[in-house]
């Protein structure tokens, strides 16, 4: 992971929201843009084509809200995909808070000097995607300050999809926790947490229903300043709870391992037992994939 880095905590999602609107691009009537605010990741809006003018994501929030972050989730996106985010508080978008411009698809963007020499892609860092098929492929868009602004508009690239069309789930549009002081270095990430059932029959035979794979990570922030603490850490544990979604990028900096490093989730304190010797203004958490 790279040096300098401060994981990263999209939460409060403004996108699902009975008060915002979403609309632009040109939908399938069947697979509406407003699936796009269905927690469950399975529920894909589809767009009529790939053209760049039917893959976009306009986003009313009702008013000008504090924007840290967004992520669109399970999306079938192409390796040399392209997006661009826009903010404003004009409708029209002629007068911009924000603009990313045109920004390669994260975690697809390969550094030579991070592969191994065995790799294929070894010298050349061409584009490739690094996640199991396992996972779904996500966008995380972290911005470096807050903004304010009502409208977002999330624009792709990608006509040469070679299924025609785009397709993606839940919308995340969210403020964002970043700590003053990154996860210590004990904590635990499982990138493959089996999700299954199992039981014995009679003769002892073991028996599994695979369901797949979810990721987890746990992690401790230590040594919080007390407005921190009572600041913008106790707003996120109250607007998430342990049932609301967030969107947790482990390091925003990553090329590479991107993909494998961001993902959608519930959170929760981690057990009293695994904070027994620990300093005056740490907390901890788990983290598990949804």
């Amino acid at each position: 992971m790279a040096e300098g880095f401060r994981t990263v905590v999209l939460y409060e999602n403004y996108a699902e929201a009975e008060t915002t609107t979403l609309s632009g691009g040109s939908y399938s009537g069947s697979l509406p843009i407003t699936l796009l605010q269905d927690r469950d990741t399975n529920a894909l809006a589809r767009t009529t084509n790939a053209l760049t003018t039917s893959t976009i994501i306009k986003a009313d929030l009702g008013s000008a809200q504090i924007i840290g972050g967004i992520a669109v989730c399970n999306g079938n996106w192409s390796l040399d995909s392209t997006y661009r985010i826009e903010i404003s508080n004009d409708s029209g978008f002629s007068s911009l808070l924000y603009d990313s411009g045109w920004v390669e698809f994260p975690g697809f963007t390969v550094d030579p000097s991070e592969l191994d020499p065995s790799d294929p892609d070894y010298g050349d860092g061409v584009l490739r995607n690094t996640l199991l098929p396992e996972f779904p492929l996500n966008l995380a868009h972290v911005l470096e300050s807050d903004i304010t602004g009502r409208y977002v508009r999330i624009s792709f690239d990608d006509t040469a999809n070679v299924d025609t069309y785009l397709q993606y789930g839940y919308l995340f549009i969210g403020r964002a926790f970043r700590p003053s002081i990154n996860y210590s270095e004990d904590n635990g990430y499982t990138p493959a947490a089996d999700v299954n059932d199992v039981f014995e029959t009679l003769g002892l035979t073991r028996i599994y229903s695979e369901y797949g794979s979810k990721r987890v990570w746990q992690a401790r922030f230590p040594s919080l300043a007390t407005g921190e603490l009572f600041g913008s850490l106790t707003r996120m544990l109250v607007k998430s709870r342990t049932s609301r979604p967030v969107f947790v990028v482990i390091d925003p900096t990553a090329t590479l391992h991107m993909q494998s490093l961001s993902f959608l989730a519930t959170m929760q304190k981690a057990p009293a037992i695994q904070q027994l010797l620990v300093e005056r203004g740490t907390t901890a958490f788990e983290f598990r994939e949804l």
